[in-house]
């Protein structure tokens, strides 16, 4: 899927993690169970059942605290590891 006008949107909660994909289908939504053990899998679940193979911008919110850095940092790993991306972010 060629996704360089799509934006995403990912919010990681508690229970659940919520995604909204603007793209040349229109506007998708979709949730997941979150994955409080490790929850970079639940943002890879979602943008597998997407169907999003590459990533040019990604919006992520949450209301997990201390999330973010690990999130980042464990998403990226995941992707590099995949051999899909570098993520451009800290």
């Amino acid at each position: 899927m060629n996704i360089s006008n799509s934006i995403i949107g990912v919010d990681v909660g508690g229970t659940l993690t919520d995604f909204v994909v603007r793209d040349a289908r229109g506007l998708r939504v979709l949730k997941v169970p979150s994955t409080p053990h490790d929850q970079s899998a639940a943002i890879l679940d979602g943008l597998h059942r997407l169907g999003i193979t590459g990533i040019v911008s990604i919006i992520h919110g949450s209301l997990v605290r201390d999330v973010r850095q690990t999130l980042i940092k464990d998403l990226r790993r995941r992707l590099q590891e995949a051999e899909q991306i570098a993520l451009p972010f800290e």
